[in-house]
């Protein structure tokens, strides 16, 4: 995961090199920082996710789309779901698990699966290593 952590750092000096220049306005710099939020959501979630279908914890029907009907649903809040986040904007997150999806198996084991990957994403994320945080986020279970 420092990879992730690197890889979003030089998109920060690239989007603020573009807002600083004029190349993009304010709201501009937002999206794209919300896209890079999402981004590094997405990458830290389908690594777990195939760690899970990989010790078959959960049969997930698509490899090339591990979130389609994974069972678990995470929404974005607040300015990231407003495409609103700045250099340092916190992530607000509400996390659902979908009983219904066929994919999850028993599910008072995959509620347990489920949270143990949010707590290890959360750790993921906001992991502070030598170099620089990835992002702080605020969950919000349900």
């Amino acid at each position: 995961m420092a990879a992730l952590r690197d890889k979003k750092r030089e998109a920060h000096v690239l989007i603020a090199l573009a807002a600083l220049s004029g190349v993009f306005t304010y709201q501009v710099s937002c999206v794209w920082l919300t896209r890079l939020g999402e981004a590094v959501l997405g990458v830290a979630l389908r690594f777990f996710l195939r760690e899970a279908h990989d010790h078959g914890k959960i049969n997930l029907s698509n490899r090339e789309d591990l979130e389609k009907d994974c069972g678990l649903i995470i929404l974005g809040m607040r300015k990231l779901g407003a495409e609103e986040l700045n250099y340092s904007s916190d992530i607000d997150l509400i996390v659902f698990i979908n009983e219904m999806s066929p994919h999850i198996g028993n599910l008072s084991e995959s509620i347990d699966l489920f949270s143990k990957m949010v707590r290890r994403l959360i750790r993921i994320i906001q992991n502070v290593q030598q170099r620089a945080m990835c992002f702080v986020l605020i969950f919000v279970f349900d």
